[in-house]
């Protein structure tokens, strides 16, 4: 949310649609390099297929744990998706019997 914060403040006008830009990139809307990811991800252990899942998760969590959408939204084949969904779901569920 803080990185979030401070990208608005950053760059308030940027057409670029991803998540991680750099001042190069707001100006366009291409991604940031590899080794932009490298150097401000990796070298801090932050590895990507991690943002990704936690990302993928996040939509289930909150579309209500359609493997369909997962698989169209992050471009998953059913076989990734389902796991998602499955996840979400329990943990959906849990929170539910948690309430009552």
């Amino acid at each position: 949310m803080a990185w979030l914060a401070q990208r608005r403040t950053a760059w308030p006008k940027t057409p670029n649609r991803h998540v991680l830009i750099n001042a190069k990139t707001a100006l366009g809307t291409g991604p940031v390099s590899p080794e932009y990811l490298k150097r401000h991800l990796l070298h801090q252990g932050v590895h990507l297929e991690r943002i990704r899942g936690d990302r993928v998760l996040h939509e289930a969590l909150t579309v209500g744990a359609d493997p369909l959408h997962l698989a169209l939204v992050f471009n998953l084949s059913h076989t990734t998706a389902s796991p998602y969904a499955a996840i979400a779901q329990k943990l959906l569920d849990d929170q539910s019997a948690g309430a009552l």
